[in-house]
């Protein structure tokens, strides 16, 4: 993957001060606009650019800049492509219609079927490419092999898909549930009918994650005897 030009100076980040809801009621409930308002503000972070320096560049207004990041206006196919070529993304990204940034093809196709982020797909494969080249003995070879096969395991059967949607639920609790979790507040068990606490319920999802994790590796030891 191509690197991102790193930040020039000291900018607000574009991304952090987006305001949805606003937005959205600039482009009058058009969510396609809001989305490329949202992925444009991302490419100036990445490439370390504002507004003024996006408009010197590639020698359109300002204001019209400001206008697309608002969703209060959208750019032409001509400056929409000249967005795309100056940030080095497909037309199609900025546009909402795929979630990587990348013009290659095949990661284009990997992020349609799989939803892997280019990140993702850069990160899986450099283990690959590094790990092959680093493999020196039978040893290696079999660590290596074991990683790759652990993925397609847990990947290619829906129980075991299972295992990621509890770590999902684990690792994001605090999030999803702060409110909650600030206010001490109660949820109703319809199946033991009695209210407990959301600390209740992140141990019962700890408790849940650890089951699919050991259940997991019964089923490796069992089908490697």
């Amino acid at each position: 993957m191509e690197e991102r030009t790193k930040r020039k100076y000291n900018l607000e980040s574009k991304v952090s001060t987006f305001d949805r809801k606003k937005v959205l009621a600039n482009a009058n409930g058009n969510e396609n606009m809001v989305e490329f308002a949202y992925r444009l503000c991302k490419c100036l972070d990445d490439n370390g650019e504002n507004e003024s320096d996006l408009a010197d560049t590639l020698d359109i207004g300002k204001a019209s800049i400001n206008a697309y990041i608002k969703a209060e206006q959208v750019p032409s196919v001509e400056k929409l492509i000249k967005l795309a070529k100056h940030f080095n993304v497909s037309t199609d990204y900025l546009l909402g219609l795929i979630n990587t940034p990348s013009i290659k093809e095949d990661y284009k196709l990997i992020n349609k079927t799989t939803g892997l982020s280019e990140k993702a797909i850069d990160t899986l494969n450099e283990y690959l490419i590094n790990h092959k080249d680093a493999v020196k003995n039978d040893e290696q070879q079999s660590t290596f092999s074991k990683v790759i096969d652990t993925i397609n395991f847990l990947i290619e059967n829906d129980y075991r898909f299972h295992f990621f949607i509890n770590l999902n639920s684990f690792l994001w609790f605090d999030i999803i549930h702060r409110n909650e979790l600030k206010n001490n507040a109660l949820i109703y068990d319809e199946d033991l009918k009695k209210h407990f606490d959301y600390q209740r319920l992140f141990k019962l999802i700890e408790l849940d994650l650890y089951d699919s994790l050991y259940k997991i590796k019964n089923e490796l030891e069992t089908n490697n005897k």
